[in-house]
């Protein structure tokens, strides 16, 4: 029984290790994941800027365009040879004094909007970079963790081989049957009479054949291997 009962700790902590494995890799890719987030963050806010920036150029171009288009109406006004003409020359040229006026307004929004979102981009870099680190830092600490756990579980499956090697076959045969039907819960100890797993009594007399800890035997109630855990045998295990 003594074996069986290290078989059991053993399939436990392989089982775990996989687990870590698994989790592990997941823990990567969402590591991974966050930091995408985090530079699309920072891209789109710098997109933002550039455009602006942009926008800005081209109010600017537009702006000394329409001064000139401003002067030479202007100048013009000496040059017209009736009252329409010289009406419609005043018109254009408050037309394009209003749109004159309309960018500047906009060219002044923006370069306040600018100045508050180039602050911004500049401690959403530097957050960035920390983020970096941090999320760097974070994932070499998951590698080691799925790393040493790929170790380990190298180890025990070793172990777990040549321990089933010394198993008597129906020994064996038991602990996988009731191992595939427990839900990889095959062997549990027995603690004051209580059943580990279903946490229910046993009969007086089941638990003192039990502490004999001559033979193979069951829980009556879940039908699980079971051992006295405060026997000897276990205690180094």
């Amino acid at each position: 029984m003594v074996y069986l009962v290290k078989l059991q700790k053993l399939d436990v902590t392989i089982e775990r290790q996989k687990t870590a494995e698994r989790d592990g890799s997941k823990k990567l890719v969402a590591l991974d994941e966050e930091l995408v987030q985090a530079g699309a963050k920072v891209q789109e806010s710098l997109n933002l800027e550039k455009e602006k920036k942009k926008r800005r150029r081209e109010l600017e171009s537009y702006i000394e365009e329409t001064d000139g288009n401003i002067k030479k109406c202007q100048n013009r006004q000496f040059q017209v040879k009736n009252n329409e003409e010289y009406k419609a020359l005043l018109k254009e040229i408050d037309y394009q004094k209003k749109a004159k006026a309309e960018a500047e307004e906009e060219v002044l929004q923006l370069m306040e909007s600018l100045e508050t979102l180039a602050e911004e981009n500049s401690k959403l870099k530097a957050w960035y970079e920390e983020e970096k680190v941090t999320l760097n830092i974070r994932k070499k600490e998951v590698e080691k963790w799925v790393n040493d756990s790929k170790q380990e579980l190298g180890k025990n499956e070793i172990e777990r081989e040549s321990l089933i090697k010394v198993l008597p076959k129906d020994m064996l045969s038991a602990y996988q049957r009731v191992f595939t039907r427990g839900n990889g819960r095959a062997v549990v100890p027995i603690i004051d009479g209580i059943c580990q797993e279903c946490h229910l009594q046993i009969p007086p007399q089941h638990f003192n054949e039990l502490k004999r800890n001559d033979k193979l035997m069951s829980c009556p109630n879940c039908n699980r291997l079971i051992f006295w855990q405060d026997h000897e045998d276990y205690q180094d295990i």
